[in-house]
């Protein structure tokens, strides 16, 4: 191996460009304001059953915000002059050694087993009868049709717990026990909730009616 200077590259001063330095700057801008909308309500005291129910809870939407990220000049491009040290790389050469040749080998025979299937009785057609099978079929036949039920409920996303606790304490002095008087609406507290519908002859539901509310004499806005 042997290191040679590549030709003409000597050292000498160039002119070289300096960019401009920039910085990202962060604002926060008000992307979308805020404003009250009807939602889908969830929860236990919404749900009427797994087929039918749509609720709607008035909601509000808070303003959204972004932050936008602006670029700022810190300082403006220039040009400044450098001197180029001379560049050397490392070239290797092929020698040769010895000059190209031929040669005979002898290459040996090769042998494997191989497995061969022979016909020992040729394809021929059986037919065998297969028995009918019966089996009992059920069949569901629609008795009444579905339909669309609009009830007026208690929505879980403007209620507070002040006002389940109201309705447990209506319910405990009614002769129905709510369970802890704790504005949760647990498993305990519809179970009560269901047997004062039952003995009232209101709407047997598994969420908390405007009817069933009002018998109890609770406010549904409170």
């Amino acid at each position: 191996m042997k290191a040679v200077q590549l030709p003409n590259w000597k050292s000498e001063p160039r002119l070289v460009e300096v960019p401009a330095v920039n910085r990202q700057v962060q604002e926060r801008v008000l992307v979308k304001a805020g404003y009250t909308t009807w939602k889908k309500g969830t929860g236990p005291i919404q749900k009427i059953d797994e087929t039918t129910g749509e609720i709607l809870c008035l909601v509000e939407v808070p303003p959204v915000y972004d932050m936008v990220t602006k670029t700022v000049q810190v300082s403006p491009p220039s040009v400044r002059e450098e001197i180029v040290p001379a560049v050397y790389r490392t070239v290797r050469k092929q020698i040769l050694v010895s000059p190209a040749q031929t040669r005979e080998i002898e290459v040996p025979a090769e042998f494997r087993d191989v497995k061969v299937k022979r016909l020992v009785s040729p394809a021929r057609e059986v037919r065998v009868e297969i028995p009918a099978q019966m089996g009992r079929v059920e069949r569901r036949e629609m008795v009444t049709p579905g339909k669309v039920e609009w009830r007026e409920i208690l929505c879980e996303t403007n209620t507070t717990r002040r006002q389940v606790q109201a309705i447990q304490r209506a319910l405990r002095d009614a002769g129905f026990d709510p369970g802890p008087i704790d504005g949760i609406v647990a498993k305990r507290t519809m179970d009560a909730v269901n047997a004062y519908q039952r003995a009232n002859g209101l709407p047997v539901d598994t969420y908390l009616n405007m009817a069933t509310v009002r018998a109890l004499g609770v406010d549904g806005g409170e």
